[in-house]
């Protein structure tokens, strides 16, 4: 009997970087009518992700940035697993010697390295991509990446870890042209930082956390609290980072838009998150278990 139900957020609940699928949003409903748990297991942190859950009217908690933080429905802590200064250091190092950008998720938010250039490319992008836009229709657009990428701008890493009260939560690097200098970082990380992690939602990222900050690990912490055993939680996702939580779930389903690794480490597969996949994927749980 499946009693907790999780999801990813990007390219899993979500239709595109901002709005839940409408199929989705009456399931989640449906669960909550029903007092069946429901969390949201992503590597967004709950303010991000709150932009996309509060216009679907839908409350729970948030496993968070990879599982660093986990947050209770109404944004306060319940557990947090944070990178040490000094290992931050050294992986920050690592990441500039490639000439990549990064951005670090922490508990006074965002910072990120150059944010202001990196903004105007993404926007640049954005826009690129979505030519038959109004000039209205794009700015409400870009209001919303506003929000969802607020940061704080820095040149120099010190400008953070100088601050012994913040907590590191998650450093994100990405690299659209070399791709090849992700998988260095990822091999320093995995051969000289025992201590962290590295997952990754998009093929031109990687997300490095601590060890324990792991989606699979938070969300097994979360069903305990509620005296659920893994054995008894769904799971569903489709990128490296949701692999954890898959491999745990005693019910776990991979995105028709999943990536090889989720494919192939989920019991089930349902159609993509442009077509409503994890409303797909729930109802048919739920047939199965009557």
């Amino acid at each position: 009997m499946i009693r907790l139900f999780a999801s990813d957020m990007d390219g899993t609940i979500l239709q595109d970087h901002s709005t839940i699928h409408p199929d989705n949003v009456k399931m989640v409903h449906y669960l909550q009518e029903k007092n069946i748990p429901f969390v949201i297991c992503s590597g967004r942190d709950f303010y991000q992700a709150s932009l996309c859950l509060e216009p679907a009217n839908i409350q729970c908690p948030v496993i968070g940035l990879n599982g660093a933080v986990i947050y209770k429905k109404n944004g306060t802590i319940l557990k947090e697993v944070t990178l040490s200064h000094e290992d931050t250091r050294k992986l920050i190092q690592k990441i500039e010697k490639h000439h990549n950008n990064w951005d670090m998720m922490t508990s006074k938010g965002l910072f990120s390295l150059h944010f202001a250039e990196k903004f105007a490319k993404r926007v640049a992008t954005f826009k690129a991509n979505h030519p038959d836009f109004t000039p209205e229709q794009f700015e409400v657009e870009l209001d919303k990446l506003r929000k969802l990428f607020d940061a704080t701008d820095v040149s120099n890493v010190e400008e953070v870890l100088e601050d012994p009260t913040i907590k590191i939560y998650k450093v994100l690097t990405s690299n659209y042209e070399a791709e090849d200098s992700l998988m260095e970082i990822k091999s320093y990380v995995e051969q000289e930082l025992p201590n962290l992690v590295v997952t990754s939602s998009f093929k031109t990222n990687i997300e490095i956390t601590h060890k324990d900050a792991q989606k699979g690990i938070a969300l097994q912490y979360y069903a305990g609290t509620l005296g659920i055993s893994m054995d008894e939680v769904f799971a569903i996702g489709d990128n490296s980072n949701d692999v954890s939580m898959l491999k745990l779930a005693g019910y776990s389903v991979a995105m028709g838009n999943s990536n090889k690794e989720a494919m192939n480490t989920a019991k089930y597969q349902t159609d993509d998150n442009k077509h409503g996949g994890v409303a797909k994927a729930i109802q048919k749980c739920l047939k199965q278990q009557n």
